[in-house]
């Protein structure tokens, strides 16, 4: 190879290599965009919850437990997005058997009940709060603060929304747990599907259960959340149920959706038991009882 040939694939070499970097560059400058900006709408929702299962002819067990999940402000007054499923663990197994043939067949009863409700925000500051409004089928609960914020808190815009297709790059922003400091915590992915019936979900890379889901440009896709499981008409197993079950990101547009007929808190009563019994509901906003 001559002088001339030999500086020509150096040089061809270094454009592309600073084209690499450059572009790695870009899309961390815009990572870091978009979790400073978000970062403050992201909290923890510390929940302590009482449940357990019935059986019949078998007695029953009980149990009081504590656990965080992710949690997304939709408004600057404090209205925030959590997954269902984390406030109702023993509403989620009930769903589950209820709804497979196998399930059916079982005369089992689940109940839970949420006696505090805490809104962890990014310094710390411990809100509480209480959950107005249930969508079963879309693994929705609404939660907001028990007093209206002295000042707007900060909020993620669910009206700048992303559509994206198969391989678009996402960014997933939530928290490290509380022995981390509750940290900002982001996973780079890729939409690996894009699923139209019964109604649109992204399957992502990368995301954690009720974390929002974000285009490099820093607009919404939506928020990760559980997805009902189908069994074949043929089919009787619990296990081909669970296998049809699992996390998608709901589209932002169906979040907003919900969102609007979220009541005030003042409309609502206190926390009621939830069973096993009420799945099959779809939107359950919680009214004030008039008896």
């Amino acid at each position: 190879m001559n002088s001339r040939a030999a500086t020509f694939c150096f040089l061809l070499l270094a454009a592309v290599s600073f084209n690499q970097v450059s572009q790695a560059d870009s899309f961390s400058e815009r990572g870091r965009e978009i979790i400073q900006k978000n970062r403050n709408a992201i909290l923890v929702v510390r929940m302590i919850i009482k449940g357990g299962m019935s059986f019949q002819g078998m007695g029953s067990h009980q149990e009081e437990s504590k656990t965080e999940a992710t949690g997304v402000v939709i408004d600057p007054n404090g209205l925030t997005v959590v997954p269902l499923s984390e406030t109702d663990p023993y509403g989620q197994i009930g769903s589950l058997l209820s709804s497979s043939k196998y399930g059916k067949k079982m005369d089992i009863q689940f109940k839970s009940e949420l006696t505090d409700v805490k809104m962890i925000l990014d310094d710390g500051k411990e809100i509480s709060g209480k959950v107005v409004l249930r969508d079963r089928d879309l693994d929705l609960a609404f939660v907001r603060p028990l007093e209206k914020p002295a000042e707007p808190m900060a909020a993620i815009d669910l009206t700048q929304d992303a559509t994206l297709e198969l391989l678009d790059e996402t960014l997933c922003l939530d928290r490290m747990t509380s022995r981390y400091d509750r940290v900002p915590h982001v996973t780079a992915g890729r939409v690996k599907a894009v699923v139209e019936k019964p109604r649109r979900y992204y399957l992502v890379e990368g995301t954690t259960s009720g974390a929002p889901v974000f285009d490099l440009d820093g607009r919404i896709l939506g928020i990760n959340l559980s997805t009902p499981g189908s069994s074949g008409d043929d089919s009787d197993s619990l296990m081909e149920y669970l296998k049809n079950a699992g996390e998608m990101v709901l589209p932002a547009a169906d979040i907003r959706e919900a969102a609007s007929q979220a009541p005030e808190v003042d409309a609502v009563p206190d926390e009621p038991e939830s069973s096993s019994e009420d799945v099959g509901d779809s939107t359950e906003t919680i009214e004030q009882d008039t008896n």
